[in-house]
């Protein structure tokens, strides 16, 4: 059986090592695993699995995987969501986890929507991955 905690584990490697490097395939300040995110205010990378059901193979579980960017100055009005880049994440992110290949694990993206965080003045794109675990992946 795999767990929340280890599926948080992996997707965090996995953003880990893609945010590093010379040539990153990802450009983003952090990634946070499964972590109240107000320690960490900044433009980054959270991951949350949500549900895992399932005490037996096969599994299905849902992750969550937020990409949060800080909003811009708008001239005289304050601040406006940073729409480049969060279009320029969105991108690079569906692209690194439509690569991702784990054995005896399936991998959707459900949905990608925006959601906006006025209280710290940030914007994030949510990513709904679902997992279809057939045996242990990590």
């Amino acid at each position: 059986m795999v767990t929340d905690s280890e599926i948080n584990e992996v997707f965090y490697q996995c953003f880990v090592e893609a945010t590093q490097g010379q040539t990153p395939a990802i450009s983003i300040g952090g990634v946070v695993c499964n972590k109240d995110r107000e320690e960490t205010i900044g433009e980054d990378i959270v991951v949350i699995t949500t549900n895992v059901v399932g005490d037996e193979f096969p599994q299905n579980a849902l992750v969550n995987i937020n990409a949060y960017t800080f909003d811009v100055p708008e001239s005289g009005n304050g601040l406006v969501r940073n729409g480049q880049r969060l279009s320029q994440l969105a991108k690079a992110i569906a692209k690194y986890l439509d690569g991702l290949s784990f054995p005896n694990m399936e991998l959707v993206i459900e949905n990608i929507a925006e959601v906006e965080e006025k209280s710290i003045n940030q914007h994030y794109k949510n990513f709904r991955v679902r997992l279809f675990i057939y045996d242990n992946f990590s």
